[in-house]
């Protein structure tokens, strides 16, 4: 469980700098000011957002209707004394108030405190809470957030980082794990119900959803395809996709399908000495697939780097396709 822990979620919320303390103190400043001050003044929902939040005026101006319904500072000041204490810094906040707005409405005692006392008790610190808060948007304010994350600490199997297919610690790890947690749970049960009609063992599933979260959230038709070109035209099987479950989220019209046809044009006809594995060759840039495996070939296999090109613009494979039918100049 430790070990999960520190896999998962310790790599994807690294702690914030520490700049938190004086933005904490600006607030308190800023909080006494209005106190001392004898006049009630409207509350002024955008310049709220620039000052003390941190937005530009343009952000500002965007989600100020969102907020409205303000009629003083008082909720959002809670709200702000709560991320600061926490340890987000200025930009933090200003990131969390400009994706979800509405989280300086979020009752401290019912929403936020609950919230950080459900992350905390699946073993997440309070600097990774701050973490998180800038890239849940909305999320961060339902309740089965901590359920959800859960999951990613109690799926069996180990962490093996030459599987990521989403390195951990980066934004977009981030934003597929929260993509994730916000999912309902029926929605969960049915998708789980889905793949293992699909074949997938609990275990695949677990090891998959562990290594890029989103994939529970990919929509079924989405799925059946991609099933059906990876297990039935490439042939792979399950454990190996579910130990890359980035091959479900690549394109199969500009990516998988063009580059697998393009390998087996050149096994067909003897130019390839290595038997290249497929995850291997969809996994490299463009650029890097093009030097190793088409431009070599433009002598041998005449109109090759037009038809991958056509291919890759989703024209289809059919010039790919007559190629391994052709006389190789060899």
């Amino acid at each position: 469980m430790i070990h999960l822990r520190r896999c998962v979620l310790s790599r994807l919320l690294q702690p914030p700098c520490l700049t938190a303390a004086t933005h904490a103190n600006s607030l308190l400043s800023l909080h006494l000011r209005r106190l001392l001050s004898g006049a009630a003044e409207p509350f002024a929902v955008e310049d709220y957002l620039v000052e003390s939040c941190g937005l530009t005026r343009a952000r500002a101006e965007k989600v100020s209707g969102k907020l409205s319904h303000l009629r003083s500072p008082s909720k959002p000041d809670a709200v702000l004394a709560i991320l600061s204490g926490l340890g987000l810094t200025r930009p933090d906040i200003a990131a969390a108030v400009a994706s979800d707005p509405r989280l300086l409405c979020a009752r401290v005692d019912r929403t936020l405190d609950a919230r950080v006392a459900e992350l905390g008790g699946i073993g997440l610190s309070r600097s990774q809470i701050a973490r998180l808060i800038p890239l849940a948007r909305g999320g961060f304010r339902i309740k089965s957030l901590g359920s959800k994350l859960a999951f990613l600490v109690t799926v069996p199997g180990g962490c093996q980082d030459e599987l990521w297919a989403i390195k951990p610690g980066t934004r977009l790890f981030a934003l597929a794990v929260v993509k994730f947690a916000i999912l309902s749970q029926g929605k969960i049960t049915k998708k789980s119900g889905l793949f293992k009609k699909l074949g997938w063992s609990q275990e695949d599933l677990s090891l998959a959803a562990k290594n890029m979260p989103s994939i529970l959230a990919m929509g079924e038709k989405r799925l059946r395809q991609r099933m059906k070109f990876l297990t039935e035209d490439v042939g792979l099987e399950i454990p190996y996709i579910a130990q890359r479950p980035a091959l479900m989220f690549y394109s199969i019209e500009r990516r998988l399908l063009p580059r697998h046809c393009l390998i087996n044009v050149l096994k067909r006809n003897g130019l390839l000495k290595i038997n290249y594995d497929f995850y291997s060759t969809a996994l490299i840039s463009n650029e890097k697939f093009l030097d190793k495996f088409v431009h070599p070939y433009v002598e041998s296999v005449p109109g090759i780097g037009d038809a991958y090109a056509s291919s890759c613009a989703g024209c289809g494979v059919d010039q790919l396709k007559l190629l391994s039918k052709n006389k190789i100049m060899c």
